[in-house]
């Protein structure tokens, strides 16, 4: 039977916290962030080749004969680890294009590592077993200098909290009320800025370490704002966040952009992601939004509208 296997991983959005996360950080002392899911995903389709050979698309087009020749290094990886070198066809699909700060690449190996535990008959993978999977392939094997943020967003789904603790371990908070995270999704507001973001490198090397405590404390007060539903002062600690960004050179660019939101109405706004691009969240009254919206979309930048979602990372099969 030629089943076929579709996954599907929302995106998220960093609401606090982000870079503690990773273990130049939490080796140290324990991080903390906050992300909430987003109705906007990433597509892995896995499924039986007749022919021997491997097919896979994403951006481009892959025809090998051994996964070990693929291009793609996450699929590579993952296909090798699975120890699946012939008759697989993969094909992934994005709501959203990349590097925009959302959380795509962990987005995308969570995804892809569900649709192949289900390909090989692995239906009880843990979730925490997923997001670790896929910060494995990421952090070990190609040595990327990413945190647990993205996979474990991914995996798990929802808004809410979560911890690292020094040895790496992630403790997973109990997500925050379906009304909780409603109230708060009708005071944000997402633009893309039409320049998707930088390598992570050159970002992360910018960042001290008396920086990143000051982003876990900043998270923590942004986590009690969120429980309290007080999201005028969620938007200042936001703005308090952005101060910190800043600093570094290549998103001293954003700042007019962002002040310009805050003229317009907003209560605070940082840019999301690594940095040098991608997408600026906003802190902003219900009443306030058209404004901002007018504004920011008048200087060329994409208004991105969303919801928050519950469920992590899903597979169907067809």
């Amino acid at each position: 039977m030629f089943e076929t296997f579709i996954a599907k991983a929302p995106l998220r959005l960093p609401l606090g916290g982000g870079g503690t996360d990773i273990d130049s950080f939490y080796t140290k002392e324990p991080g903390f962030w906050i992300s909430g899911t987003i109705d906007k995903y990433i597509y892995v389709v896995v499924r039986l080749r007749f022919e021997r050979n491997l097919r896979i698309a994403y951006s481009a087009l892959e025809y090998v004969d051994h996964p070990s020749e693929l291009e793609h290094p996450v699929i590579r990886e993952a296909l090798l680890d699975h120890h699946l070198t012939e008759h697989v066809e993969i094909a992934t699909f994005a709501d959203l294009p990349s590097r925009l700060g959302l959380g795509s690449s962990g987005c995308f190996t969570v995804a892809l590592l569900h649709a192949l535990a289900w390909y090989t008959e692995k239906y009880r993978l843990l979730r925490e077993t997923l997001a670790e999977n896929a910060y494995r392939i990421e952090h070990d094997k190609l040595n990327r200098p990413i945190g647990k943020q993205d996979q474990y967003s991914a995996a798990f789904g929802s808004l809410r909290g979560y911890h690292v603790q020094q040895n790496g371990n992630v403790i997973v908070d109990k997500p925050f009320e379906t009304g909780t995270a409603e109230d708060l999704q009708d005071w944000l507001l997402l633009f893309y800025v039409n320049r998707r973001n930088q390598s992570i490198n050159e970002v992360l090397s910018k960042n001290t370490y008396e920086d990143m405590q000051e982003i876990l404390r900043i998270g923590w007060e942004s986590y009690r704002c969120i429980k309290d539903r007080d999201f005028l002062s969620l938007g200042l600690f936001m703005s308090q966040h952005w101060e910190i960004k800043r600093k570094v050179p290549c998103n001293e660019q954003f700042d007019s952009l962002i002040q310009l939101g805050r003229k317009l109405g907003a209560e605070g706004g940082k840019l999301i992601g690594a940095g040098g691009g991608g997408c600026l969240l906003f802190v902003c009254e219900p009443v306030k939004k058209e404004s901002v919206i007018k504004g920011l979309t008048e200087r060329g930048l994409t208004h991105i509208p969303f919801k928050f979602v519950h469920k992590g990372s899903e597979v169907k099969v067809i």
